[in-house]
């Protein structure tokens, strides 16, 4: 969520097609990284879940997946460069490239999996809170006109280093790596399909961007960055729950009975409900008034793609689900593989025709066709062979739409009112959320939001 601290301060130093030049070598890096990183991380993180608990088999393991990924990292380099030198016209700032190269240098030891199968989620917030507040300070300090795009890239490439490094050294004084009596061929069918889902995802998460700019220009790239940016972050306080939910799932598949894996899918299912369906609507309703403020005059079209993209949080959040908790999680790769692909194809397609004809909006369209795509096809595989794994009851899905319709009921009015734009808007949220889980949790009597205030309860006890 650090961004959202700095882009209005980035918006009103850098133009729109600063933004979008940092958007365009940013996108670039993180695909090769993903090509590099060869479907390890969900791989990794599956089957580190499954043998944490054996101290030889963990150690066989990490060696075994950190050797294949430093040997495929050196093979993509060499596209790596090759694409640098052919899209040259499209990046003209050497400094810039000097930090890209360094970024994906730094993650052949990339080693987040390790720590996600092993669910230590406290040091990955310790550890990330730290070097993402040096970021900010560092964004203020040093970023100061418009030709200051490089320094803006160079403080996210370099924070994300000094995330890179601190894995490394933590791992290393954890596990003895060795690079000798390896087992590597067992590991490369299911990765090559992991490796393929990832790429697949690849082509939403970080070619949506050079896309644009290929097709249109550095400007309409810049309105675009940061739309889906807002949305991937606020997509991300949904879809982040299954950082912890994805190691736990496989741990009950492999040791519980059936009755806790479905308690498992119902919570899931309802809590991802609960949580994306308010967030689409308050993007939805506050998406005019937010970028006025947020970012300016000169980012006014980030209204009209936000409102597109309204429904994304709800379309990637279920579409995330059913393919990690559920074909995943009963390694149905395969399937996953063919279904993201078709989404990807679908993206690809009608962002060819709509980007080239009305720019940042053709592409926000084309990302909720390729996601509402996966969605449909995900569900219709899951619930074929998997018909549990959606606990939603009709009850649920009208206390939510209700929920929904008093937040706009109170932005509505809210609006009515002569208030300066940053009070209105931090009202409107805190107003719209309260009155939500009110209604939730006092009224319609929702379990699982009373389980979420029971646990916020909980935790404030214990400090």
């Amino acid at each position: 969520m650090f961004p959202l601290i700095t882009i209005p301060y980035i918006s009103r130093v850098l133009d729109p097609g600063g933004v979008g030049q940092v958007g365009f070598i940013d996108s670039y890096t993180y695909f090769f990284m993903a090509v590099a990183e060869f479907g390890i991380i969900t791989y990794g993180v599956r089957e580190i879940a499954r043998v944490q608990h054996a101290p030889e088999q963990l150690r066989q393991l990490v060696s075994e997946l950190l050797s294949i990924q430093l040997i495929v990292s050196l093979c993509t380099m060499l596209f790596y460069v090759a694409g640098i030198w052919f899209l040259w016209e499209k990046i003209g700032d050497k400094r810039m490239v000097v930090f890209s190269a360094l970024f994906f240098f730094a993650n052949f030891f990339y080693s987040e999996w390790y720590f996600w199968g092993r669910q230590r989620f406290k040091y990955i917030a310790i550890r990330s809170i730290l070097i993402r507040i040096t970021g900010v300070v560092l964004i203020f300090l040093l970023v100061r006109k418009q030709t200051d795009a490089w320094v803006y890239y160079a403080i996210i490439s370099g924070t994300s280093i000094f995330v890179l490094i601190s894995n490394m050294m933590v791992l290393f004084s954890e596990i003895k790596i060795r690079f000798h009596d390896l087992h590597i061929k067992k590991h490369l069918r299911p990765l090559l399909r992991m490796n393929g889902i990832n790429l697949a995802y690849s082509i939403f998460l970080m070619l949506d961007t050079p896309m644009l700019r290929l097709l249109s220009n550095e400007a309409e790239a810049g309105y675009y960055y940061f739309s889906i940016k807002f949305i991937r972050l606020s997509t991300m306080l949904v879809t982040d729950l299954f950082l912890v939910l994805f190691p736990q799932t496989v741990q009950v598949l492999e040791n519980e009975s059936k009755e806790k894996v479905v308690a498992n899918y119902q919570t899931s299912s309802e809590l991802i409900f609960i949580l994306s369906m308010p967030l689409a609507v308050g993007i939805f309703m506050l998406s005019g008034d937010f970028t006025a403020f947020y970012l300016g005059a000169a980012f006014s079209p980030v209204a009209d793609n936000l409102q597109i993209l309204a429904l994304f949080p709800v379309l990637c959040s279920f579409e995330l689900y059913i393919n990690r908790q559920v074909l995943l999680s009963h390694n149905q790769d395969r399937v996953v593989l063919w279904i993201v692909s078709a989404g990807a194809l679908v993206f690809c397609l009608s962002s060819f025709f709509l980007s080239s004809a009305i720019g940042a909006n053709g592409a926000s369209i084309a990302m909720m066709l390729g996601e509402l795509l996966i969605l449909i096809l995900s569900y219709y595989f899951a619930k074929r062979n998997f018909k549990s794994f959606l606990q939603v009851s009709y009850r649920t899905i009208g206390e939510i739409l209700i929920g929904c319709l008093l937040i706009c009921v109170v932005v509505v009015a809210i609006r009515q009112i002569h208030l300066i734009p940053v009070i209105k808007i931090c009202f409107s949220i805190v107003m719209g959320a309260l009155v939500y889980f009110i209604w939730m949790i006092v009224v319609a009597k929702n379990k699982i939001a009373q389980k979420m205030m029971q646990f916020v309860i909980d935790q404030v006890k214990l400090k």
